[in-house]
């Protein structure tokens, strides 16, 4: 339990400040995680959606550049 045991010996109601810690910290890590899924997806919706807004013979146009270069 590494901190958590010997200062718990030494001041027993040192569980007010851990278990919040660890919960307020733990909504943290998990709201960051959870933004970042959702920023990648609103950016891949959004690529998407700009695919199907272009004309399909402008697609065709950079597909074919791409296959030229390459």
């Amino acid at each position: 339990m590494g901190i958590v045991c010997p200062v718990m010996e030494i001041s027993p109601y040192t569980w007010v400040f851990f278990v919040p810690f660890i919960m307020v910290s733990t909504f943290a890590v998990v709201n960051l995680l959870v933004g970042l899924i959702v920023n990648s997806m609103q950016d891949a919706h959004s690529e998407e959606a700009d695919q199907k807004q272009k004309p399909i013979a402008m697609r065709s146009w950079r597909a074919f550049k791409r296959f030229r270069s390459a």
